[in-house]
């Protein structure tokens, strides 16, 4: 009987936790719905109440319209552009300063690290208008290198991380070395 009661309880709260985890999907999904079902729809046909999940006439040219006229995909274009120029300049400065600060020995090494790591400090809202300052000085304004430029050198915890991996593989290969001359 006791195992009856547990079965019985079992399914009632996992019923319960997939209504609610249903209407939590609904609610996620049906703007999603709407939108597309709106895609189609003419500029008036939108605002009709009651309104028409599905509509009567289907106006594909909104998607050319879109896609052509308002130059979608140039800024498609441009995104992915400037996403691959800051990760290729992230992946070059990065592995440059932390090898750097990780392997070699220079006169004001330590000190340098420090205004790297006190840099990391600075919340990105104050650095915002420097940075558009010094884009301006340089007349980088409306143009793709200041949009991936700020990413490239800008983000210093980056260079932290990549100096923490170099450091961390030379004593792991100084243990190795060490470690065979036993």
């Amino acid at each position: 009987m006791k195992s009856m009661d547990n079965k019985v309880r079992f399914i009632s709260v996992r019923a319960i936790h997939y209504f609610i985890l249903s209407s939590i999907a609904l609610t996620v999904i049906i703007p999603f719905l709407w939108m597309f079902s709106t895609s189609f729809k003419g500029s008036g046909v939108m605002y009709e109440i009651p309104p028409r999940w599905i509509p009567q006439k289907f106006i594909w040219a909104n998607y050319s319209d879109t896609l052509i006229k308002n130059h979608f995909l140039r800024f498609g274009i441009n995104s992915i552009y400037v996403s691959l120029m800051a990760s290729i300049g992230q992946l070059f400065t990065c592995s440059l300063a932390g090898f750097a600060f990780a392997r070699l020995k220079f006169p004001g090494r330590d000190l340098l690290f420090g205004v790297l790591l006190v840099t990391m400090m600075i919340p990105l809202q104050v650095m915002i208008i420097p940075e558009f300052l010094i884009m301006l000085g340089l007349r980088w304004i409306d143009s793709l290198s200041s949009a991936y430029s700020a990413f490239v050198v800008g983000r210093c915890i980056r260079h932290f991380y990549a100096q923490a991996v170099f450091y961390g593989y030379t004593q792991r290969l100084r243990r190795c070395r060490t470690d065979r001359r036993l």
